[in-house]
Parts: structure tokens; sequence; C-alpha cells
């Protein structure tokens, strides 16, 4: 923990934390005390974290400062142990099967960028949000992740011109069969492709249970 007393104020360190980027291949965390001591920052990179894990640190930080009774972190070898196990050759006959006569099409489209010639992603220029109600689709076998995800599909063959539609979705990994998984202070997360196959005569209900 680095003791940085020299800031004046938090914000002041905090911008020029900002400014020292965090990379692989050097340190993922790095912590400070500003203001002596009055504040504790950890800046920490997302592959050193996720949602649920950063969560339970933040608890365990808690339970510390309170003088609370605090249980062992399980390792995150186990999940590193259990990858490995995985029957890569199934694993890549799965996704193929998945993926087998995809006709996909890029979306958003690659542009030329002007300075390097390179291949880009054009900039997000504008921001929707939208509060979701609980559907009565949302029941069942039925989940509101499902909704979204298939809502999402949607805009993609809309604006890709594509029946066939396929995206990658973030899984929390914490389903995964190993034990206590839930106490596991460290990234489980995994990425993986969504397909989706658009049937506009199809009654929706049906769509989604696909």
């Amino acid at each position: 923990v680095t003791n940085q007393t020299q800031y004046q104020s938090l914000d002041a360190y905090l911008s020029e934390d900002a400014t020292q980027h965090i990379s692989y291949g050097n340190l993922l965390n790095r912590f400070a005390m500003v203001e002596d001591s009055r504040y504790f920052v950890w800046t920490t990179h997302h592959a050193a974290y996720d949602g649920f894990s950063i969560a339970l640190v933040l608890r365990k930080v808690q339970q510390l400062y309170d003088g609370a009774e605090v249980q062992p972190t399980v390792s995150v070898a186990r999940l590193v142990k259990y990858i490995s196990d995985l029957d890569q050759e199934k694993s890549k006959q799965f996704w193929e099967s998945y993926l087998e006569s995809t006709s996909t099409v890029h979306y958003p489209r690659m542009t030329s960028s002007s300075s390097s010639g390179q291949a880009a992603l054009p900039d997000a220029e504008q921001q929707v949000t939208m509060a979701l109600e609980s559907s009565s689709l949302s029941s069942g076998d039925i989940t509101m992740s499902t909704i979204i995800r298939a809502a999402w599909g949607l805009v993609i063959s809309r604006y890709s011109e594509s029946d066939d539609v396929v995206f990658g979705t973030t899984m929390s990994g914490r389903t995964v069969p190993i034990q206590d998984i839930e106490h596991m202070s460290g990234p489980t997360i995994t990425t993986v492709p969504v397909r989706v196959l658009v049937s506009p005569k199809q009654d929706v209900r049906q769509w989604l249970k696909r």
C-alpha cells in the first residue's frame, strides 16, 4: 500500500492515478492511503475482478473493519483446474455444431481509419436508456435475460438485414460445478457467442422458448 500523503485532496490523487495505465505484465492492482490515511483507494484491472467478486472483496473489507470474523478466500485455482480438465475436443465440436452454416455480416460495419488506414469500429454518438418492467413473458422457462438477448438479436437482424445473427454475451460463470464457487473472490466471467435465428412469422412466446 502506497501512502500518498502528498496529495491534499482525493480528487487530485484520482486525477493523477487515472493517468497511470494498468496493463498485462504489470501490477493489476494498486492501493493507496490518501490525505493522512483518511481515504483508502483501490485501483484494479478488470482482469482481476468481476461484478460478483468485487462485492465479495468489499464485504470482507467491511468485516475486517468491523472486527468480524472473515472466512478464508476460495482459491481461483479450482476454476483454473476445472477449465484445464475440460474435454477440449468436445468443446470444439459443440461450438462448431452450434455455429454451423452461419451466414452473418458485421454489425456495426467496420470503417477505414483516416489516420492509420486500418479498419475500425465507428464511435457511438447516442445513448438510449429504457426501464424494463417485469413482463408476463418473464416467467417459467423464459427469463428477462432471454427477452433482452432476443431484443438485441432483433436489432442486429434489422440493421444487418440478416435473419441469422451472432453476438457475444458475458456470463457470470458462477453456475459451473465447483465447490464454493459463490465464495470465490476472483473473476469467473466468460463471454460466449449467442446465435439468434429470427422467425418473423413465428409466435413470440414459441420463438423465445427456442
